[in-house]
């Protein structure tokens, strides 16, 4: 019974924390970064989604496989709105660049990518809190975060109400 008692209890901290970590992150402004892309072209995150309604700054990895399923939705959602003001900036937690670009490459994946491959060392994550992947963050155009963790069918009905 203890047990039952102290894992209940650890269980509640748990996604407690979780939890306030995603409402602490929604309305603060994302913080800014610069990584390179797959061809070593640096991206400055307050430039990317300077022009932009939103940008959903999408934290994923070629060897996640829930992340891989989640592409799909993220690719189709991209194609929906990307017209409309809708951007994404992909964040790789890969440390090996050809599985990434062939992850890239099969998964449909036509949206900026960027990588420090340094997989669970990322400084990009730790600023970002991201304990699991696929995480991701929707900014506004002046990078305030607006929505975390949009994942499936939930991340277009945010950009529909967003971007009508």
């Amino acid at each position: 019974m203890r047990n039952i008692l102290v894992t209940g209890i650890i269980a509640c901290l748990f996604f407690s924390c979780q939890n306030n970590s995603q409402a602490y992150n929604v309305e603060r402004v994302a913080p800014d970064f610069t990584l390179n892309t797959i061809d070593n072209r640096p991206i400055k995150l307050s430039e990317f989604y300077k022009n932009k309604k939103v940008v959903l700054i999408d934290f994923w990895a070629s060897w996640c496989n829930p992340c891989r399923k989640e592409n799909s939705y993220i690719v189709e959602a991209y194609q929906l709105f990307k017209d409309k003001g809708f951007d994404i900036i992909g964040v790789s937690l890969d440390d090996d660049r050809l599985k990434w670009s062939k992850a890239i490459i099969e998964d449909g994946i036509t949206w900026t990518q960027i990588s420090e491959l340094k997989r669970w060392n990322s400084e990009v994550r730790k600023l970002y809190n991201v304990n699991s992947i696929p995480s991701n963050f929707l900014v506004d155009s002046t990078g305030k975060i607006i929505a975390v963790n949009l994942h499936g069918e939930s991340l277009k009905e945010k950009l529909n109400e967003l971007l009508k």
